[in-house]
């Protein structure tokens, strides 16, 4: 298995096969306030390690289902 992060993309290379993932709120242009459902990015990094929708809201910290990005992406909110 290869990983490259390319232009806003976290590529997976495996047995020939590529799954491409935003890499978080920065390549979506996502930074919101409070609970807001529909500020998420998916398929993409969370900060768990895992692969899956995560969240880039003020309050993903709380709820543990941030963007691996979301706190270097959206200081200061």
């Amino acid at each position: 298995m290869k990983s490259v992060a390319v232009l806003g993309l976290f590529i997976v290379v495996t047995y020939g096969f590529e799954i491409r993932y935003q890499t978080g709120c920065q390549s979506a242009g996502l930074c919101c306030e409070q609970v807001n459902n529909t500020c998420f990015v998916a398929n993409s990094r969370k900060l768990d390690g895992g692969i899956g929708n995560c969240f880039c809201d003020s309050k993903c910290l709380q709820m543990q289902d941030c963007c691996v990005d979301f706190e270097d992406t959206c200081k200061g909110m």
